[in-house]
């Protein structure tokens, strides 16, 4: 079983639990239940004041100062401390809670990552491995602290294990399946630069070996990351998503790729690696055959379907019905309900500008849409332009990010041809539905709107909300998808979108 593999790494060893968070914890927890002879001391950046049973010694540590790495056997750090100043000798004896795990495990694991669709993907494998009668877990990034099953993996789990990067950044060890999504620039505030962050996501498949698969997006590859792909021991099969073309400037070129998803179909390149025998190489997937929304999902569907029917065994047939019961995550796209004839949607999942392109996408009825929040430095140019040639009637602006994105619709609006008219919210009046250019008809046939974009200066998200009702017509939708983090503000992205919720029913109660 996991937990006596794991416990034979910890037994008799000096370690150091470097973050005491809810991994932190788990760790802790699952030493004193399963090992033996460890002497364990527990460090973080907050005071801890509470007992710990089961440890020798509990301290706080200053946010610039390095704990004594080199006093233990095994120092094990929290995905998020950043190993800003440690140097590349005590950085090898620096390892995680994702490593020991992987190091027991790795042969069992079908690792996820990418800037966007991890947690819908890996989530979505899951399902399907288990409706269709196979023995799968999941966890990681999107749940509890992977040790936390560690009773519930037998000799044939599937574990399907999502990975952020900060989870990958020093790992030496990859998963049997790795997944690399897709790469947008996220997290600047931890690595600093686009290339530290590509980085530490490109571990998910350092560490493969033969026998080993990687699904690795084109557009990873397009932008000149994930080099050291094309030299892995694993089989590697990329993925084009010609419905993310345009979203960040790169070039998607399918004619070299494996999995090919355009619109709702879906080209695998060799008939021979699918499944299912009655498969002409092909799939289509239709809007009955699931309940996510937006044609960005479809590649996720896809990559789904290359791992449970080719490398587990799912037939066609039984992963389309149970994509057909999958529900999707809360705070992705989510529908939050229908108030004064109007749709309010939740994405409050999107910290970056691409996931919001797609949210405004996957709404045809769109007029709405509030973006925002801690700003981390992202250029957020190509989102103005994409929402200057939009159907949107109303952007509503949060801060910390607000003066900046104005005046990205300020000085681009001239060379996009649509006229910006800029608010303060308590100036707001109700919008008169006026004749004009449709969304899906600015997307489609690249017209410019002729209704002003109207952008406006929000307090706060219930400040946002409050607008939202006043603008957004009868028929119509309102997203929030922020392109932003939501610290300093919120707790998390959940936070954020159990909030958005909230207001809502607080005005139309």
């Amino acid at each position: 079983m996991t937990d006596i593999k794991i416990a034979e790494k910890l037994n008799g060893k000096k370690i150091l639990i470097w973050g005491f968070g809810r991994e932190g914890r788990a760790v802790l927890d699952f030493i004193n239940s399963h090992c033996s002879g460890c002497v364990v001391d527990v460090t973080d950046r907050r005071r801890i004041e509470e007992s710990l049973p089961g440890t020798n010694r509990v301290y706080q540590y200053e946010e610039n100062e390095i704990p004594p790495i080199m006093q233990y056997d095994l120092v094990l750090k929290s995905p998020g401390i950043p190993m800003d100043g440690i140097g590349e000798g005590l950085r090898s004896h620096v390892s995680s809670l994702t490593q020991i795990f992987l190091e027991a495990y790795r042969h069992q694991v079908i690792g996820v990552t990418g800037t966007k669709g991890k947690s819908t993907t890996s989530s979505m494998i899951a399902h399907i491995l288990k409706e269709s009668g196979k023995d799968a877990v999941l966890l990681g990034n999107i749940g509890l602290p992977c040790i936390n099953y560690a009773d519930q993996i037998g000799d044939d789990t599937i574990i399907v294990f999502e990975l952020s990067c900060h989870q990958l950044e020093n790992l030496t060890v990859s998963p049997h399946v790795a997944v690399y999504l897709n790469l947008y620039p996220d997290h600047l505030d931890h690595y600093h630069t686009f290339e530290r962050y590509a980085m530490a996501k490109e571990h998910i498949y350092l560490g493969q070996e033969a026998g080993d698969a990687l699904i690795i997006g084109d557009q990873v590859l397009r932008q000149g990351y994930g080099k050291n792909a094309q030299d892995t021991a694993a089989r590697t099969i990329v993925a084009c998503n010609e419905n993310a073309s345009g979203e960040d400037g790169v070039t998607l070129r399918p004619d070299a790729a494996d999995i090919d998803v355009r619109k709702n179909v879906v080209v695998f390149r060799n008939a021979a690696r699918i499944a299912d025998e009655n498969s002409t190489g092909s799939i289509v997937v239709r809007r009955e055959d699931t309940k996510l929304r937006g044609l960005h999902n479809v590649y996720n569907i896809a990559v789904a379907y290359e791992i449970c029917c080719e490398m587990y065994g799912v037939t066609k047939d039984q992963f389309f019905e149970a994509l057909k019961n999958f529900d999707g995550l809360k705070h992705r796209l989510e529908l939050v309900g229908r108030f004064d004839g109007a749709d309010y949607y939740d994405d409050s999942i999107s910290t970056v500008y691409e996931t919001t392109i797609a949210a405004v996408r996957s709404i045809e009825n769109a007029s709405t849409l509030i973006i925002g929040g801690m700003d981390r430095g992202i250029d957020y140019a190509p989102l103005v332009d994409y929402l200057l040639g939009s159907g949107l009637s109303t952007v509503l602006l949060l801060p910390d990010t607000d003066g900046r994105i104005a005046g990205l619709f300020q000085s681009m609006k001239k060379e996009n041809g649509r006229k910006v008219e800029e608010y303060q919210s308590y100036e707001l009046q109700e919008r008169t539905a006026l004749p004009g250019v449709t969304r899906s008809q600015a997307d489609d046939e690249h017209v410019i709107p002729t209704e002003p974009l109207r952008i406006v200066h929000c307090r706060d998200l219930k400040d946002a909300v409050r607008a939202a009702s006043v603008v957004t017509l009868e028929g119509e939708a309102c997203i929030l998808s922020p392109a932003a983090a939501s610290y300093g503000f919120f707790k998390n992205f959940e936070e954020r979108g159990e909030k958005f919720a909230e207001f809502l029913k607080e005005i139309y109660r």
